[in-house]
Protein backbone atom coordinates (compact mmCIF):
# COMPACT_ATOMS: atom_id res chain seq x y z
CA UNK A 1 0.00 0.00 0.00
CA UNK A 2 3.04 2.40 0.96
CA UNK A 3 4.32 1.73 -3.01
CA UNK A 4 0.74 2.83 -4.36
CA UNK A 5 0.96 6.45 -2.39
CA UNK A 6 4.29 6.88 -3.46
CA UNK A 7 3.60 5.95 -7.07
CA UNK A 8 0.35 8.51 -6.53
CA UNK A 9 2.85 10.94 -4.84
CA UNK A 10 1.19 10.69 -1.60
CA UNK A 11 3.73 11.60 0.88
CA UNK A 12 1.27 12.13 4.12
CA UNK A 13 -0.82 9.09 3.12
CA UNK A 14 2.52 7.08 3.08
CA UNK A 15 3.62 8.21 6.45
CA UNK A 16 0.32 7.66 7.85
CA UNK A 17 0.61 4.39 6.68
CA UNK A 18 3.83 3.54 8.30
CA UNK A 19 2.81 5.09 11.08
CA UNK A 20 0.09 3.05 11.67
CA UNK A 21 2.35 -0.34 10.78
CA UNK A 22 2.64 -2.58 13.62
CA UNK A 23 5.97 -3.83 12.63
CA UNK A 24 8.54 -2.39 10.31
CA UNK A 25 11.07 -3.50 8.23
CA UNK A 26 13.91 -2.14 6.55
CA UNK A 27 11.84 -2.69 3.04
CA UNK A 28 9.15 -0.13 5.07
CA UNK A 29 11.85 2.45 5.95
CA UNK A 30 12.94 2.59 2.49
CA UNK A 31 9.37 3.20 1.02
CA UNK A 32 9.73 5.94 3.29
CA UNK A 33 12.55 7.87 2.44
CA UNK A 34 11.84 6.92 -1.16
CA UNK A 35 8.72 8.65 -1.07
CA UNK A 36 10.05 11.95 0.81
CA UNK A 37 12.91 11.61 -2.07
CA UNK A 38 10.82 11.57 -4.58
CA UNK A 39 8.77 14.35 -3.67
CA UNK A 40 12.22 16.54 -3.42
CA UNK A 41 11.76 16.61 0.44
CA UNK A 42 15.41 15.22 0.68
CA UNK A 43 15.64 16.38 4.60
CA UNK A 44 12.82 14.36 5.47
CA UNK A 45 14.67 11.29 3.52
CA UNK A 46 17.98 11.70 5.30
CA UNK A 47 15.82 12.49 9.05
CA UNK A 48 13.96 9.07 8.41
CA UNK A 49 17.14 7.60 7.88
CA UNK A 50 18.32 9.05 11.30
CA UNK A 51 15.39 7.51 12.86
CA UNK A 52 15.44 4.35 11.55
CA UNK A 53 19.40 3.92 12.60
CA UNK A 54 18.03 5.06 16.54
CA UNK A 55 15.41 2.26 16.04
CA UNK A 56 18.02 -0.18 15.42
CA UNK A 57 17.34 -1.18 12.12
CA UNK A 58 20.62 -2.12 9.78
CA UNK A 59 20.31 0.22 6.34
CA UNK A 60 20.96 -2.08 2.87
CA UNK A 61 22.57 -0.69 -0.07
CA UNK A 62 18.78 0.90 -0.63
CA UNK A 63 18.76 2.65 2.19
CA UNK A 64 22.52 4.19 1.59
CA UNK A 65 22.62 4.70 -1.77
CA UNK A 66 19.00 6.76 -1.40
CA UNK A 67 20.32 8.60 1.86
CA UNK A 68 23.17 9.58 -0.22
CA UNK A 69 20.94 10.49 -3.06
CA UNK A 70 19.54 12.95 -1.00
CA UNK A 71 22.71 13.95 0.70
CA UNK A 72 23.61 15.21 -2.74
CA UNK A 73 20.45 17.02 -3.41
CA UNK A 74 21.16 18.96 -0.22
CA UNK A 75 24.67 19.26 -0.55
CA UNK A 76 25.23 17.65 3.13
CA UNK A 77 28.88 17.16 3.14
CA UNK A 78 28.87 16.42 6.68
CA UNK A 79 26.30 13.96 6.53
CA UNK A 80 27.14 12.48 3.84
CA UNK A 81 30.97 11.84 5.19
CA UNK A 82 28.84 10.23 8.10
CA UNK A 83 26.87 7.72 5.60
CA UNK A 84 29.98 6.81 3.86
CA UNK A 85 31.49 5.58 7.12
CA UNK A 86 28.74 4.13 8.13
CA UNK A 87 28.91 2.38 4.63
CA UNK A 88 32.21 0.92 4.91
CA UNK A 89 31.51 0.03 8.90
CA UNK A 90 28.90 -2.38 7.44
CA UNK A 91 30.90 -3.79 3.96
CA UNK A 92 28.43 -1.43 1.93
CA UNK A 93 30.62 0.67 0.06
CA UNK A 94 31.95 -2.05 -2.49
CA UNK A 95 28.26 -1.91 -4.05
CA UNK A 96 28.31 -0.48 -7.06
CA UNK A 97 24.67 1.98 -6.27
CA UNK A 98 26.36 2.85 -3.26
CA UNK A 99 29.33 3.78 -5.22
CA UNK A 100 27.38 5.87 -7.52
CA UNK A 101 25.74 7.21 -4.96
CA UNK A 102 28.81 8.11 -3.21
CA UNK A 103 30.46 9.64 -6.18
CA UNK A 104 26.79 12.05 -6.95
CA UNK A 105 27.22 13.41 -3.52
CA UNK A 106 31.24 14.23 -3.39
CA UNK A 107 30.44 15.83 -7.03
CA UNK A 108 27.63 17.42 -5.57
CA UNK A 109 29.47 19.06 -2.75
CA UNK A 110 32.71 19.50 -4.67
CA UNK A 111 34.79 16.97 -3.26
CA UNK A 112 36.56 15.62 -6.33
CA UNK A 113 39.71 14.20 -4.40
CA UNK A 114 37.38 11.38 -3.05
CA UNK A 115 35.44 10.30 -6.48
CA UNK A 116 38.80 7.88 -7.68
CA UNK A 117 38.53 6.57 -4.33
CA UNK A 118 34.99 5.80 -4.45
CA UNK A 119 35.73 3.85 -8.00
CA UNK A 120 38.64 2.25 -6.72
CA UNK A 121 36.65 0.85 -3.41
CA UNK A 122 33.66 -0.74 -6.00
CA UNK A 123 33.73 -4.70 -6.55
CA UNK A 124 32.63 -4.38 -9.67
CA UNK A 125 32.15 -0.98 -11.09
CA UNK A 126 29.71 -0.72 -14.30
CA UNK A 127 29.50 1.56 -17.21
CA UNK A 128 26.61 3.59 -15.47
CA UNK A 129 29.56 3.88 -12.16
CA UNK A 130 31.97 5.13 -14.45
CA UNK A 131 29.36 7.24 -16.19
CA UNK A 132 28.78 8.92 -12.69
CA UNK A 133 33.02 9.72 -12.35
CA UNK A 134 33.04 11.26 -15.38
CA UNK A 135 29.85 13.32 -14.83
CA UNK A 136 31.46 14.68 -11.28
CA UNK A 137 34.81 15.33 -12.78
CA UNK A 138 32.97 17.41 -15.60
CA UNK A 139 30.33 19.14 -13.15
CA UNK A 140 33.26 20.12 -11.14
CA UNK A 141 35.33 21.53 -14.22
CA UNK A 142 38.04 18.63 -14.19
CA UNK A 143 37.80 17.81 -18.05
CA UNK A 144 41.26 16.84 -18.26
CA UNK A 145 40.84 14.41 -15.03
CA UNK A 146 36.92 13.63 -16.90
CA UNK A 147 39.08 12.02 -20.28
CA UNK A 148 41.60 10.27 -18.90
CA UNK A 149 38.80 8.40 -16.97
CA UNK A 150 36.91 8.67 -20.08
CA UNK A 151 40.31 7.11 -22.03
CA UNK A 152 40.57 3.97 -19.29
CA UNK A 153 37.37 3.53 -19.06
CA UNK A 154 36.43 -0.76 -20.51
CA UNK A 155 33.40 -0.10 -21.86
CA UNK A 156 31.90 3.36 -23.29
CA UNK A 157 28.18 3.59 -23.91
CA UNK A 158 26.71 6.61 -25.47
CA UNK A 159 26.09 8.40 -22.37
CA UNK A 160 29.89 8.51 -21.27
CA UNK A 161 30.80 10.13 -24.51
CA UNK A 162 28.01 12.19 -24.17
CA UNK A 163 29.26 13.67 -20.75
CA UNK A 164 32.32 13.84 -22.26
CA UNK A 165 31.07 16.00 -24.87
CA UNK A 166 29.11 18.05 -22.60
CA UNK A 167 32.42 18.21 -20.71
CA UNK A 168 34.77 20.22 -23.54
CA UNK A 169 31.51 22.53 -24.50
CA UNK A 170 30.91 23.40 -20.63
CA UNK A 171 34.93 24.50 -20.72
CA UNK A 172 34.47 26.17 -24.22
CA UNK A 173 36.84 23.50 -25.96
CA UNK A 174 34.15 23.19 -29.07
CA UNK A 175 37.40 21.93 -31.22
CA UNK A 176 37.50 18.91 -28.81
CA UNK A 177 33.85 18.28 -28.36
CA UNK A 178 33.43 18.40 -32.09
CA UNK A 179 36.18 15.61 -32.26
CA UNK A 180 34.98 13.50 -29.65
CA UNK A 181 31.22 13.88 -31.38
CA UNK A 182 33.07 12.58 -34.79
CA UNK A 183 34.66 9.75 -33.44
CA UNK A 184 31.31 8.61 -31.25
CA UNK A 185 30.47 4.88 -32.79
CA UNK A 186 26.39 5.31 -32.21
CA UNK A 187 24.60 8.90 -32.09
CA UNK A 188 21.00 9.13 -30.35
CA UNK A 189 18.76 12.38 -30.70
CA UNK A 190 20.59 13.70 -27.32
CA UNK A 191 24.19 13.49 -29.08
CA UNK A 192 22.49 15.80 -31.78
Amino acid sequence: MMAEQLRAGRVEAARELFDGMPRRDVVSWNTLMAVHTRSGAHGWAVGVFVEMRRQGFRPDHTSLSTTLSACARLEALETGRCVHGLAIKICSSGNVFVGASLITMYANCGVVSCLEQVLDCVDSPNVALWNALISGLVMNHRVTDARRVFDQMPLCNVVSWTAMIKGYLTVQEVGMAFELFNMMPVKNPVSW
